[in-house]
């Protein structure tokens, strides 16, 4: 129930959409799921439900403000240019409804998830440079 527990498991998320038949890309493989394919296998996901929603939960109750603003900012400088936002977007709406937000709660925990998500996802990008 931690930010580096979160990060690490869309870490591992965006790896395994990457390695997908028949798409071997995380872009294509979150656009053809869309927000109801991705709800459902999150739903299905016990590691999701005790790592991703708790976590949300516990930031949306106000535990976790102080480090809001530097896990956005440090998600945020790691970025250089456009990094599949529509697909952030899916991923981040997916994630919320699946844990069940609405409404101001899920305005409240929207930043923090997309950097929980940009982080993960960039740590693939990342490790698949570092291969070539």
């Amino acid at each position: 129930m931690s930010y580096p527990e979160s990060c690490d498991y869309f870490r591992k998320k965006c790896s395994e959409w990457s390695l997908t038949h028949p798409h071997y890309d995380m872009r294509k493989y979150v656009n053809h799921q869309g927000k109801t394919g991705l709800v459902a296998e999150f739903r299905n996901d016990p590691l999701f439900s005790r790592i991703v929603c708790p976590f949300l939960k516990q930031y949306a109750q106000g535990q976790e403000k102080d480090m809001t603003s530097s896990i956005i900012k440090e998600a945020t400088s790691l970025l250089e240019g456009d990094f599949f936002t529509a697909e952030i977007d899916i991923i981040v709406i997916a994630v919320l409804e699946a844990c069940g937000y609405e409404g101001t709660a899920m305005k409240l925990a929207k930043g923090l998830l997309t950097a929980i998500i940009i982080a993960g996802a960039i740590a693939v990008v990342a490790s698949a440079l570092k291969k070539k």
